[in-house]
């Protein structure tokens, strides 16, 4: 058994599937970090409430709550729409 652990280390195999796990992992940092600054970007450059939105209630106050509150409706050609409270 492990003389076959060995040689699938030395393999070619090994080796792409050691790059494709570093690919998928800078991806996936990546993508967390892009994320992040799309969460702090709406929340101070737009100021639209979407962070507000994604956090516990007990973490903000009343008036933030209710800036960020959004509520569904059906119209009558029974698609659903965003109907934003923020005014």
């Amino acid at each position: 058994m492990r003389g076959s652990i060995m040689q699938l280390r030395n393999s070619t195999t090994h080796y792409g599937v050691l790059k494709v796990h570093e690919y998928l992992a800078d991806t996936l940092v990546a993508l967390a970090g892009l994320h992040a600054a799309a969460a702090l970007m709406h929340h101070w450059i737009l100021g639209d409430g979407t962070l507000a939105r994604m956090l516990p209630h007990k973490w903000s106050t009343p008036a933030v709550q209710d800036k960020a509150r959004v509520t569904f409706t059906a119209p009558r050609n029974r698609r659903a729409s965003v109907v934003d409270k923020s005014g």
